[in-house]
C-alpha cells in the first residue's frame, strides 16, 4: 500500500483515486529542457506554466512525495524499504554505505509487507502483467500520432548479435513499423523467434512500473524504468557501464548477473559509457576480478551504481531444486529459464555538482554583455614573426581581471541555496513530464479492469456471448496460463481466412530453431484432437513426448496468441 498524509491506499483505491483527477497537461506532451534563474523563479523555456504548477501538484497517482521522514531526516520510499531489506537500518545502511559506492545484490524477503507497496505490487504481476507489457509496448509501433518524443517509449528488438533491428527490419519481419495492422504484434512474434525486448520508458506504459517509478520518487529527484525480456539461453546486449545508477528488479524467470570490480571511468557522462556508441570496455575490466557474480530470481534486487560494467544472461547453468538440493544428474543438469527484469533508471550524471555549475556559470555570464564579447584576438594568435607567441602583458591582466570579476559573479550568485532552488524545480520539471503518461496508463489500466468486470468477460479467455473464437480480438484475451483454448473449426479458419483484416505477417510463423518442431507438434496432436476437446494453455506441454527446455510460460502464450490470430486455434 502506499501511504498519504499516513493514510494507506489499496492499489484499487489508488486507481480511483487516478480516475477521479486530471492531468494539467496532454497526454504526450513535451516541452524543451527548463532554463531556470535562481533570482526570479522563471521557468523561461515551459511555454504552459500549468505543466510547472501541475509538477508541483499532489501526485495524481495516490502516493505521496516520500511517505514519512525517518528519524535521521531521510525521506522515507516504501518501496526503496523494502527493496534494500525492510528494516529502517537497512535503509540508512543502503544511503550511508551502497549509494553510489557499490554494487549490492538484495534478496527477496520472506516475509513480504502483508499491506504490500509498488515494488511487491511490480515483483507480483505474473505472466498477465507481463502479456500486458508487452501488448502495451506493441501500441507505439502502429501509431500515426508521430509526437516528438515517440521515439521514447518504441521498443527495442535485439539479434542473436546483440544489434538492435532497424524499424524496417521489425515491420519486414515481424508486422511492426507504423503502417502496420492493428493485428500486428511484434514483440510477441519476436519472443518467439528467439528475440530479447527491450521496453524503453515503460513507466508510461506499465501501471506497475509507473507507480513503483513514483513511489521511489519519495528517495530520490528523479526516476523512470525500462524493461528487458529475455528468452531462454540468451543475452540481450554486451558488457558495457552506464551513465546513471540502477536497480535492477528480477520481475520473472532468472538472469545471471557479473559486475566487473575495476571501474574504467569513475562517474561517466553520457559520452563516457564504455561498452556503448562505439566505445570499447578496456580489456583488463573484463579480464580483472568480479565485484558480483549471482543469479536473481523473481523479487531479487541489484543496486548498481553508475559507471560499473556489467553484462545479464539467460543462458543455461548447473541448477538445483525447489529445496536448493542439486537436481539429479549431478553438474551436467542445466536450468533454462527466460527472464523479465525491469530496471530503475536514476540520471545522476545530471544532478552532479560539476555538470549544475556548467551551468549555472553560463546563465549567470550570459546575463552580462562583457562576457558574452569576444576575448581579446591575440589569445591563441599564431607565432609571431619573432617567435614570440601568447597574450601581450596588458591582454594578460586584463583577461585574468575579467575572470575574477565573471567567478565572483557566479560565487555571489550561486549559493547553496539557490543551487537547492534550482534543482528543485529542475527536478520537479522533469517530474512533470512523465506524469500525464503514467496516469494515463493507470487509468486506462482501471478501464478496462472494470469493463472486463462490468461486460463478464471471462479471465481464461473463453468467448463470450457473440465474442468470436478466432482471430486477433480473440488472441488478445489469452492473458494467463489458465486461459482454456482448442482446435479451431473449418469454419473458423476460413472466417480469418475472409477476413479483410490483414495479418502482421506472412502465412509462415518465424520459430526460434530449439522450439520450433515441439510447438508445431502441439498444434497438430490439438487438431487430431478435434474442436470439441478444451484445455489450459499451461496443459500444452503434456502433448509432447519430450519435454523442450526453451519452451516457457510466454513462449506458449505467444504461440497460441499467433494461432488463435491466424485461425489455427480458439479460443474454448
Amino acid at each position: 500500500m502506499a501511504s498519504m498524509r499516513g493514510v494507506k491506499f489499496t492499489l484499487p483505491f489508488l486507481l480511483w483515486m487516478t480516475a477521479t483527477s486530471s492531468s494539467a497537461n496532454g497526454f504526450g506532451q513535451r516541452r524543451g529542457v527548463p532554463t531556470l534563474s535562481p533570482r526570479n523563479n522563471d521557468v523561461s523555456s515551459i511555454e504552459d506554466a500549468a505543466l510547472f504548477s501541475a509538477s508541483q501538484s499532489v501526485d495524481t497517482l495516490g502516493i505521496d512525495d516520500g511517505g514519512v521522514d525517518n528519524a535521521r531526516g531521510r525521506r522515507i520510499s516504501p518501496a526503496l524499504l523494502a527493496m534494500v531489506g525492510g528494516r529502517p537500518s537497512d535503509y540508512d545502511e543502503f544511503m550511508d554505505h551502497v549509494w553510489q559506492k557499490t554494487p549490492r545484490v538484495y534478496r527477496r524477503s520472506n516475509a513480504d509487507d502483508p499491506d504490500g507497496n509498488a515494488y511487491t505490487d511490480q515483483i507480483n504481476m505474473g505472466i498477465p502483467g507481463l502479456v500486458r507489457a508487452l501488448t502495451q509496448g506493441c501500441k507505439p509501433f502502429r501509431t500515426t500520432n508521430f509526437t516528438p518524443d515517440w521515439h521514447k517509449t518504441l521498443p527495442m528488438i535485439f539479434d542473436a548479435e546483440k544489434t538492435a533491428l532497424e524499424i524496417p527490419q521489425i515491420a519486414s519481419l515481424y508486422g511492426g513499423g507504423p503502417e502496420g495492422s492493428e493485428a500486428s504484434e511484434p514483440l510477441f512474434a519476436a519472443y518467439l523467434d528467439g528475440r530479447s525486448v527491450v521496453l524503453n520508458h515503460c513507466d508510461r506504459l506499465c501501471p506497475r512500473t509507473a507507480a513503483l517509478c513514483e513511489d521511489l520518487q519519495g528517495a530520490f529527484p528523479v526516476a523512470y524504468a525500462n524493461a528487458y525480456l529475455t528468452p531462454p539461453a540468451s543475452q540481450t546486449v554486451h558488457p558495457h557501464a552506464d551513465d546513471r545508477d540502477v536497480f535492477v528488479v528480477q520481475v520473472h524467470g532468472e538472469k545471471t548477473w557479473r559486475v566487473y570490480r575495476e571501474v574504467p571511468i569513475p562517474y561517466p557522462y553520457p559520452n563516457e559509457q564504455v561498452g556503448k556508441n562505439g566505445m570499447p570496455v578496456p580489456d583488463r575490466v573484463l579480464r580483472g576480478d568480479l565485484a558480483v557474480e549471482t543469479v536473481l530470481r523473481p523479487g531479487d534486487v541489484l543496486y548498481i551504481p553508475r559507471g560499473w560494467v556489467h553484462e545479464a544472461t539467460t543462458r543455461g547453468r548447473a541448477g538445483k531444486d525447489a529445496n536448493n538440493n542439486n537436481k539429479a544428474g549431478g553438474g551436467g543438469t542445466k536450468i533454462i529459464s527466460p527472464s523479465y527484469h525491469v530496471t530503475i533508471a536514476l540520471a545522476t550524471f545530471d544532478w552532479s555538482l560539476s555538470q549544475m555549475l556548467a551551468t549555472a556559470t553560463k546563465m549567470t555570464l550570459d546575463d552580462v554583455p562583457e562576457h558574452r564579447m569576444a576575448m581579446p584576438l591575440d589569445l591563441g594568435a599564431p607565432v609571431r614573426p619573432d617567435g614570440t607567441f601568447g597574450p601581450t602583458t596588458s591582454t594578460r591582466r586584463a583577461l585574468e581581471a575579467q575572470i575574477d570579476r565573471a567567478l565572483e559573479a557566479v560565487r555571489r550568485e550561486w549559493k547553496a541555496d539557490a543551487i537547492d532552488q534550482y534543482m528543485r524545480q529542475k527536478y520537479e520539471w522533469h517530474r512533470g513530464l512523465s506524469r500525464p503518461e503514467r496516469d494515463s496508463c493507470i487509468e486506462e489500466w482501471r478501464k478496462e479492469e472494470f469493463q472486463r468486470m462490468g461486460d463478464g468477460v471471462i479471465a481464461n479467455g473463453a468467448a463470450s456471448g457473440s465474442d468470436a473464437a478466432v482471430g486477433v480480438n480473440a488472441a488478445k484475451r489469452l492473458q494467463s496460463m489458465s486461459s482454456i483454448i482448442r482446435a479451431s473449426t473449418p469454419e473458423e479458419q476460413a472466417s480469418v481466412s475472409l477476413s479483410s483484416a490483414p495479418l502482421p505477417h506472412d502465412r509462415q510463423q518465424k520459430l526460434r530453431a530449439e522450439t520450433k518442431e515441439a510447438l508445431e507438434s502441439i498444434t497438430q496432436t490439438l487438431q487430431t484432437m478435434g474442436s470439441s476437446h478444451t484445455m489450459e494453455i499451461s496443459q500444452l506441454p503434456s502433448l509432447l513426448k519430450d519435454q523442450c527446455p526453451y519452451i516457457c510460460d510466454l513462449t506458449l502464450i505467444s504461440y497460441v496468441r499467433q494461432c488463435v490470430e491466424r485461425g489455427e486455434m480458439a479460443t474454448g
